[in-house]
């Protein structure tokens, strides 16, 4: 490691030790100014570096150590968090990483979730185990290790026509209307919409800041006028804007409303819906990523297939042939001799 000298680089105060040691960039301060105390410290540093580096290396050796490993460096989210802890404690948690195959990740998969659907057994074992290996791999404590998922079906829209988005909001009233308005017209996912506080409402710009979990950044989108209107009427502008804590407790007055308006329906069709009326408006995919919460373009493309009268409608843009100008003229004939 090289020593950069007191006030070099950011008006440091003390030397810094800054340099590669197994193949990552270190920059550290030594708090002190004399250059030979500064010397001491980084070589010191740098066996500390080595000799946890060797320690990590023999514990990661196995799945399980290198699913903690990957805790510690990454910040989790709950779900991913419960998902590793089941990895581990299967038997492929105690195989050496050097040795896990992909038929290994498809056993633990069928054993852990025996009736799951492809999707289901993607998202909750093989894209974990994929995430863990990648990054030992990027470690150096493994071969990198292609993983592939189990083929899942082609995604269905599942948007509701116009007169049934109608209908089931004129069927609420209040908060629960409020809320229907708001998943159709924003297009938001259901938990990020009950996680909105007033906090992030900003009625005379007809805006709203959320948390986009997915993408892991904030997002302020502009309101659509029914949805400003909405939420407009509704009283206590303080803590939360809708007042169920977790989407359950929707469920247990969406699904009898539904129910009883004959409409098949979760708050997931909603931003179905707003896709694909945009896509109808004619958006394109980066538009309609802009405009609602999703984290690519690519995303969005599962939300806008083109159902038949939207095909039919593409279709009948083509131009076609107008009449000539002038006379029409005869087909040629040949006379008879």
């Amino acid at each position: 490691m090289r020593l950069i000298p007191p006030g070099r680089r950011k008006g440091n105060r003390f030397y810094l030790a800054r340099g590669r040691i197994q193949g990552r960039e270190y920059e550290v301060s030594t708090q002190t100014t004399d250059r030979e105390r500064a010397k001491d410290f980084a070589s010191a540093f740098e066996r500390r570096i080595r000799d946890g580096d060797a320690a990590r290396s023999r514990e990661a050796a196995t799945l399980s150590g290198a699913i903690r490993l990957y805790l510690e460096a990454r910040r989790a989210t709950a779900p991913e968090d419960r998902r590793l802890a089941r990895i581990r404690a299967d038997g492929i948690g105690r195989m050496a990483l050097g040795d896990i195959r992909q038929a290994d990740i498809d056993a633990a998969a069928w054993r852990l979730l025996p009736a799951a659907k492809p999707a289901t057994r993607n998202r909750q074992v093989v894209a974990p185990i994929a995430a863990v290996l990648h990054y030992a791999a990027d470690s150096g404590l493994c071969p990198y290790l292609r993983v592939r998922r189990f083929r899942e079906p082609q995604p269905e829209a599942r948007a509701l026509r116009p007169r049934d988005k109608f209908k089931l909001i004129e069927a609420a009233a209040g908060a629960e209307r409020a809320l229907l308005v708001f998943l159709f017209y924003q297009g938001w996912r259901i938990t990020e919409t009950l996680r909105l506080d007033w906090a992030g409402v900003d009625l005379r710009a007809r805006t709203a800041r959320s948390f986009i979990s997915k993408s892991g950044r904030w997002k302020t989108v502009p309101l659509h006028p029914a949805v400003f209107a909405a939420l407009a009427n509704l009283d206590g502008r303080t803590g939360r804007v809708f007042p169920w804590a977790h989407r359950w407790a929707v469920y247990r007055w969406l699904r009898p409303l539904a129910a009883r308006a004959g409409i098949a329906f979760t708050p997931h069709v909603a931003r179905h819906t707003f896709a694909t009326d945009l896509h109808r408006a004619g958006a394109d995919a980066k538009a309609i990523k802009n405009a609602g919460s999703w984290f690519s373009e690519k995303s969005v493309f599962r939300y806008t297939a083109d159902d038949l009268d939207h095909a039919r409608e593409i279709i009948g843009r083509l131009p076609t042939r107008g009449k000539t100008r002038g006379k029409t003229r005869k087909p040629l004939t040949t006379r008879a001799s």
